[in-house]
């Protein structure tokens, strides 16, 4: 059965809500395949209640304890998820081996971001390219009484800052308050919902939680960078949610057919940022009604609002304002946050701002560049060899940065990166893998990157380069880093094949 796609316009909403519902279909599932992942759930939480040790609760609910149910493995065969994902995220996409069950009572979760990879650290920018997705499958009927998932749709391009904010968490969270006084669990549910309230107020004062009431067998995308929380339930039912990510390994594909779309985005000041990864994606041009900001004052980026000072840098971005150089090295954290995410989305500017951002003493202005290096495409040599030098940074934000810079480098380029190049960022990424100072958290990022090299068959990694993948595979404890470098060695030995006359 072939994996049915999105449409341009299924696709538009997507980028624009951060969000997609989809009712899968019993035709590949079979009919009682909700009630068998229902069963599933309430099953493995079973066994975890047994445990008095977090760990060993963790493992039935999580990872290898959820990826070892034969109903998951189903689940990912369904050709409407692969249709779904594939649109997103390209033929190639990844499942990161991070998945979880979560199971509603009667606390309140606080608005946040899930981590940016690696898991648990700071150390990754989020790009506003779309390139980590996760799904939302529910076995059971989710009604407002078993506590569904509440979403901020639109929120995935706009963040908060860290700097000073306490914020020890990897994920970007609203109210960091709510977690340190516990209020979340508190009897007072009039105080959950006045502070659940302010931190939606901190974020936008025009934006609308939606809770995600569904059917049973559906599964929610969302953008991966968008907020949402679990709810409390009202009822004495029970609710479940399976959770999965997945990221991209390559660039979008040209468009292999002339498609249309008309989709107009529901909040205008996201217009300029759909629209330019729409572009991004080959998607067809959706016809406009006109932009909100076209007449952006030079100072919008000091903006109080995140959505406006993000409107305001991608049109300057598209009117080459230079400006925005300037705010990238400005030293204030909301004005760099937006002027950088404009600048990505203009790789002639980029170019510009990554040198002063290098030259910075500040560790946030390298990590800056390398998010800028990886975002760019057709870079030259030198930027190359700058992020090879930021790997071997004792700062882990700005070296975690680099690593994922050189594998987006890899894949980002609009013609083959020289033959110097490519050995010179694998030989890198191998040199983090044999660093002892180096945590799991840089591994992660490795095998992620190499993912980038295993992907196509352009600058495919050699054989000594495969057997010393295989070596360090064998030898890692880190179980997300293994189980992508084992990713890794399945694609280069299936492009190798694949490459044989």
């Amino acid at each position: 059965m072939q994996n049915p796609r999105l449409t341009p316009n299924q696709i538009y909403e997507f980028l624009d809500l951060g969000y997609l519902k989809i009712q899968l279909q019993h035709g590949v599932l079979g009919k009682d395949f909700a009630a068998r992942m229902f069963e599933r759930a309430r099953e493995a939480y079973s066994r975890a209640d047994l445990e008095s040790h977090h760990q060993n609760r963790i493992a039935h609910i999580a990872d290898e304890g959820v990826d070892s149910l034969p109903e998951v493995k189903q689940l990912h065969s369904s050709p409407e998820i692969n249709g779904a994902l594939t649109s997103l995220l390209g033929h190639d996409f990844y499942r990161y081996r991070h998945s979880f069950i979560h199971r509603a009572d009667q606390f309140d979760q606080s608005f946040h971001k899930d981590s940016p990879l690696p898991w648990g650290t700071k150390g990754g920018i989020r790009s506003h390219k779309l390139e980590w997705t996760m799904a939302f499958y529910y076995p059971q009927d989710t009604t407002l009484a078993l506590g569904p998932t509440e979403i901020l749709p639109g929120s995935q391009y706009w963040n908060v800052d860290r700097l000073g904010s306490g914020n020890t968490y990897g994920e970007d969270r609203l109210g960091l308050d709510f977690e340190r006084e516990n209020v979340g669990s508190s009897p007072d549910l009039e105080l959950r919902d006045k502070h659940l309230e302010t931190q939606r107020q901190s974020l936008d004062e025009y934006i609308e939680p939606l809770r995600l009431e569904v059917n049973a067998n559906s599964l929610v995308l969302v953008h991966f960078d968008l907020f949402h929380r679990g709810t409390r339930m009202t009822c004495g039912g029970e609710r479940y949610m399976f959770k999965f990510w997945y990221t991209r390994t390559s660039e979008p594909e040209p468009a292999s057919e002339q498609t249309s779309a008309s989709y107009q985005p529901k909040d205008s000041r996201r217009q300029p940022i759909v629209k330019e990864i729409g572009s991004w994606m080959n998607l067809p041009i959706s016809k406009s009604r006109g932009e909100r900001g076209s007449d952006t004052s030079p100072d919008c980026l000091q903006d109080a609002s995140e959505a406006n000072r993000l409107c305001g840098g991608y049109l300057k971005a598209r009117r080459q304002d230079e400006s925005l150089i300037d705010e990238a090295c400005s030293g204030i954290e909301s004005t760099r946050r937006s002027a950088v995410y404009a600048l990505a989305a203009r790789p002639s500017l980029a170019k510009k701002a990554i040198p002063r951002l290098l030259n910075s003493d500040s560790f946030l202005d390298q990590q800056c560049a390398m998010f800028l290096i990886g975002e760019c495409c057709d870079i030259g040599h030198s930027m190359v060899a700058n992020a090879v030098d930021m790997t071997r940074n004792e700062e882990a934000d700005a070296s975690r940065a680099a690593i994922i810079a050189l594998g987006k480098i890899k894949r980002r380029q609009q013609h083959p990166i020289s033959e110097d190049s490519h050995n010179q960022i694998v030989e890198s990424l191998f040199e983090v893998l044999k660093d002892s100072n180096k945590d799991g958290a840089h591994r992660q990022l490795v095998y992620l990157s190499l993912l980038s090299f295993a992907a196509d068959s352009h600058n495919t990694l050699e054989l000594d380069q495969v057997v010393g993948i295989e070596e360090a595979v064998s030898a890692e404890t880190n179980k997300y880093a293994r189980s992508t470098g084992v990713e890794v060695l399945a694609r280069a030995a299936r492009v190798t094949l694949n490459a044989s006359p």
